[in-house]
This record gives structure tokens, C-alpha cells and sequence, in this order.
């Protein structure tokens, strides 16, 4: 519950009426939350609806209730936790712009619905794990994330969608969800690692503005045909496409420094139609290039390399 040290600052005398999950409150009633707020019962729970800003963290655990809607809630200072709730099927937080900390919505079993259509920043991480339930997440307006971005576990997540996403500052990882799409149009940076791994149903991976990335792994996605990063410049270590069954397309036409280890292998199965490999302006492998395991490949173009760290493994292609 907001701290009592601290006296509440109500935000003006404009009276809207708001009714939602059995609450009701009015702009009147907002305040800013000095301290952490917990919303665990229905006591704790209304404190909480009231809160404009809230200064340090926002921790919803074990509450018991089937919905978790905060309608005035525009800022949080630190940590965002919404975990282990078994009975939540709806989050809202419509007006929540800006996190000073990480968010973390993770093993609510039940919940299908996550609306933070508002929200433009998160300064640390922002983690969606282990959430059966849920089978769209779309972040319509966040831009920039200052940790790294998880989407992992989510075994019903159909849709991915984050239409103006152009940096996050560690990882991008997505795994292990049922995703038919993936749509970060924008995306420019990855600082850190971006992996796309364990998604069967995915059928492409395009990110078409996207320049540099820390380290690549598209990996073990049964059903991918099409890779396209027609912008990509620079991998500061590792590049791997492997164990994609089903891949036929992949355009990377602008690569010209990988850091680490290039390993395109494994993509087996018989449906595969890539016949050649083309990196037209590839210059520099810090480590070892590996092509292997490649049932249908015939030829691997890379008419500008100049230098390989370490060893070039060709083994088991046509």
C-alpha cells in the first residue's frame, strides 16, 4: 500500500467518475504514491487505483481477484512486478508511460489480456515469461528499453507487435512461444544479444531497419522460411542461423563484419530450397565460419572475404 510517511498530493478537483473491477474512484481522488505500493487483497488493491505516480515499486503478488486495472497510473519510479497471480485474467495500466526500473510479468497462469498501450520507455528490462494464457501482447508506443527484452515461455503468444520499438540496450530474446507473428518494423539497435529461437509456428523474421546487433541467433524455429535483415552492417560477435527446417530465404545483403563466429548449419529438412548462401559484402569473420549439415545448399557466395579469425568449416552440404 502507498506509505503513510508521507502526506499524498492530490492531482486537482476535476470530478470524472471511473468505475472498473468493482471500483470506482474519481480524478479528485488521485494522488502520488510516495514509497512501494503492494496490491495484494482488495484493501490494497483500491489504495493502489487511486495512484497518478507511483515513487518506487509496484508489486502485485498472490492477489486473488480476476483483474488488475490501475486507469490513472502514469509513472513508476522503480521495479514493476506482476507475479504469480493464478486468478488474473486482465491487466490494464492504459495510462502508464514511463518505468524508472525493470518490468517483470511472469507465471500468471490465467492471464490473457495485457493492455500497457501507453507506455513509451522502460529504463531497465522489461520480461513477459511463463504466462499460458496470454496470446497477444501488442506495445503499441515503447520505444526504447534501457535492460534487455524477454518474451519467453508464453506457450498460447500468437502475436508479438511493437510498431515503434527502435532500441533496446541488452538482450532481445524470444523463445519458446506459439508466435505466427513478430513485428518490430522500427527496431534499429540490439546492443546485446537478439535471439529468435524455439517459436515452431513462426514463419519470417524481418527486421528491416535493423543495423547492429551485439550477437544473432535465430535458431530450432521448425517452421521459419525467411530471414531478412536487409539493413544489418555489423555483428559484434556471433551470427548464427541454425536448425531451421524449413528456411529458404535469407538476405542479409549489407553484412560486412561479423566479430564472432558465423555458423550457418543444420537447416536439414527435405523441403529446404536454398541452394546458395549469398553475403556479397562480408569482409571480416573474427572467429570460425561453419557451414554444415545444409541438405539442399550447393554454393556459399561470399566474393569480398578477406579475413577469417580463426577456421572455415565446410562439411555435409551437396
Amino acid at each position: 500500500m502507498p506509505s503513510a510517511s508521507v502526506a499524498p498530493a492530490r492531482a486537482g478537483n476535476a470530478f470524472v467518475f471511473l468505475l472498473f473491477a468493482g471500483l470506482a474512484c474519481t480524478v479528485a481522488d488521485a494522488i502520488a504514491c510516495p514509497g512501494n505500493t503492494t496490491i495484494s487483497d482488495p484493501a490494497s488493491y483500491a489504495a493502489a487505483a487511486t495512484c497518478t505516480t507511483i515513487a518506487g515499486r509496484l508489486t502485485v503478488s498472490s492477489f486473488a481477484g480476476p483483474q488488475v486495472e490501475l486507469p490513472l497510473l502514469e509513472s513508476v519510479g522503480g521495479n514493476v512486478s506482476i507475479g504469480s497471480n493464478m486468478q488474473i485474467t486482465s491487466l490494464a495500466v492504459p495510462l502508464l508511460l514511463s518505468v524508472g526500473g525493470s518490468i517483470s510479468v511472469r507465471n500468471n497462469a490465467q492471464l490473457a489480456s495485457v493492455n500497457m498501450t501507453q507506455l513509451d520507455t522502460v529504463n531497465r528490462s522489461f520480461a513477459l515469461d511463463l504466462n499460458d494464457n496470454l496470446g497477444i501482447l501488442f506495445l503499441r508506443r515503447l520505444r526504447r528499453v534501457g535492460g534487455s527484452l524477454f518474451v519467453n515461455l508464453n506457450v498460447n503468444l500468437m502475436s508479438l507487435n511493437a510498431p515503434v520499438l527502435d532500441r533496446v540496450a541488452g538482450n532481445f530474446i524470444v523463445q519458446e512461444n506459439r508466435l505466427l507473428d513478430l513485428n518490430a518494423p522500427l527496431l534499429i539497435d540490439v546492443f546485446g544479444i537478439l535471439s529468435i529461437s524455439l517459436n515452431p509456428n513462426l514463419a519470417s523474421v524481418v527486421f528491416p531497419l535493423l543495423v547492429t546487433v551485439g550477437s544473432s541467433a535465430v535458431e530450432s524455429n521448425a517452421g521459419l522460411m525467411s530471414i531478412g535483415l536487409p539493413q544489418l552492417r555489423a555483428v559484434a560477435s556471433d551470427f548464427l542461423v541454425r536448425t531451421n527446417a524449413a528456411l529458404t530465404i535469407l538476405n542479409c545483403p549489407v553484412l560486412r563484419l561479423v566479430g564472432g563466429f558465423f555458423d550457418f548449419s543444420s537447416n536439414t529438412a527435405a523441403t529446404v530450397d536454398m541452394a546458395v548462401v549469398n553475403f556479397p559484402v562480408l569482409v571480416s569473420v573474427g572467429f570460425d565460419l561453419v557451414v554444415k549439415e545444409n541438405a539442399q545448399l550447393t554454393a556459399l557466395n561470399l566474393p569480398r572475404l578477406d579475413s577469417i579469425g580463426r577456421d572455415f568449416i565446410a562439411a555435409s552440404n551437396p
